[in-house]
């Protein structure tokens, strides 16, 4: 009895999928009415349909997001996370999280340098002018030392872009006794 089930339940699916691959693919398409604020309005009507007319000379073509220099940016940086390890000399890492702007954007170098009040953090990225890549935003994450060695007790800044993050050292980080 339940073999005839399963053989009646097979048949059914095969016929199932003939009709389907015999049906016609195309659909026609009913326009339904559109409506403009609030009223119904006849789509082959189109004289009571507000139109805006822009001058195409006005208009001004941007690219991509360009940085300071005028060069496209190719790195975004969403967020900066510093983390103090627990050692002496004390040592800071940055934990940088963010988006490459397309598929061939590599990063060279994040350089930390000192400006005597906390870091800047410059990135070097590149992208070939002659490949074609996908235009999806890339997530990255990267972890930078800073050299933190016989600096003062004190609160620095850490800046990318235009993300910040501080930290403080309570004591001098210094191996030296004076």
């Amino acid at each position: 009895m339940n073999n005839i089930y399963r053989k009646l339940i097979v048949l059914f699916v095969f016929v199932t999928m003939g009709l389907m691959a015999c049906s016609p693919t195309t659909i026609d398409f009913i326009p339904s009415p559109d409506f403009v604020n609030g009223e119904t309005v006849d789509p082959e009507d189109d004289t009571n349909v507000p139109v805006d007319i822009i001058d195409a000379t006005d208009l001004e073509v941007v690219d991509s997001v360009r940085d300071n220099s005028g060069e496209p940016q190719l790195v975004y940086v969403d967020s900066v996370d510093v983390m103090i390890l627990e050692s002496f000399p004390v040592q800071v890492n940055v934990l940088l999280s963010g988006q490459l702007s397309d598929g061939c954007v590599s990063v060279n170098e994040f350089a930390p340098y000192f400006d005597g009040e906390g870091w800047i953090i410059e990135v070097d990225a590149s992208r070939p002018s002659d490949m074609i890549c996908t235009m999806a935003l890339v997530p990255f994450e990267e972890v930078v030392s800073l050299d933190v060695v016989d600096l003062a007790a004190g609160t620095y800044q850490v800046q990318i872009q235009e993300k910040a993050a501080s930290f403080t050292l309570d004591i001098d980080n210094s191996l030296n006794e004076s």
